[in-house]
C-alpha cells in the first residue's frame, strides 16, 4: 500500500524517478499478499487481466454481433503477440486491455436497458461510469484517448440514434460518474504538478 518513497496509498506511484499511475500496483497486490513477492506474483495480475481481458471482448462482440464472433474476438486477443507479451510482462498498460472493452460492453448495455427498469438502469449507468474512470486511470495514454474515445461515443450516438436525448443523457450520467470518480486522480495530478 505504499510507493517506493513511502507514500500510503498514493495515487500516482514514484517509480524509479518517474511518475505512473497505481491501478497496476493496486491490482497486484492480492497476489503479492498472498504469494509474497516474487516475479510470479508480480506477474500474476497482468496474466489475470489478459484473461479477463478476453472475457470483455467476448461479452462485447457477443452484444455488437453474435456468440461466434465474441468467441473468434477472444481467440485472436488471446493468441496476439501484443497481448501475451502484456500479459507476461508486469505492466499497467494491459489495464487499457481490460478495462476499455468492459466500458464500452457496459455502455452498449446502457444504451440498450429501457426507461421502464430504473434500476436496472441505474445500474448500468454506475458501471459504465466506473469503468471509464478506471480505463482512464490506467496508463498514461489513457487519461487522454478515454475521455476523447468517450466524447466521440456522445457525439455519434447524438447524431446517428433515434432515441438521440435518451442516449446523450444516458452517456452524460455515465461520464459524470467517470469524472467523479477520476476527479481524486486529476486533482492530485494537478496539485503536484511540477512533479508529475
Amino acid at each position: 500500500g505504499r510507493d517506493l518513497a513511502g507514500r500510503p496509498w498514493p495515487l500516482q506511484i514514484k517509480s524509479f524517478g518517474a511518475y505512473t499511475t497505481p491501478l497496476y500496483h493496486w491490482h497486484s497486490l492480492p497476489a503479492i499478499q498472498a504469494m509474497g513477492l516474487t516475479i510470479f506474483s508480480t506477474r500474476f495480475a497482468a496474466a489475470f487481466s489478459g484473461t479477463v481481458a478476453c472475457l470483455g471482448i467476448y461479452l462485447l462482440g457477443r452484444a455488437w454481433a453474435s456468440e461466434k464472433l465474441g468467441l473468434m474476438g477472444a481467440l485472436f486477443l488471446s493468441i496476439s503477440p501484443w497481448h501475451l507479451l502484456f500479459c507476461r510482462w508486469a505492466n499497467q498498460g494491459i489495464l487499457m486491455t481490460l478495462y476499455i472493452p468492459l466500458a464500452l460492453w457496459a455502455t452498449w448495455r446502457l444504451l440498450l436497458s429501457t426507461s421502464e427498469d430504473r434500476s436496472k438502469l441505474l445500474g448500468w449507468v454506475m458501471v459504465s461510469g466506473l469503468f471509464w474512470a478506471l480505463a482512464a486511470n490506467t496508463y498514461e495514454p489513457a487519461r487522454l484517448f478515454v475521455p476523447l474515445f468517450m466524447i466521440a461515443i456522445l457525439l455519434i450516438q447524438v447524431v446517428f440514434s433515434p432515441n438521440r436525448r435518451s442516449d446523450a443523457a444516458r452517456l452524460l450520467m455515465a461520464g459524470l460518474i467517470s469524472v467523479a470518480v477520476a476527479s481524486p486522480f486529476v486533482v492530485d495530478i494537478f496539485m503536484k504538478w511540477e512533479t508529475t
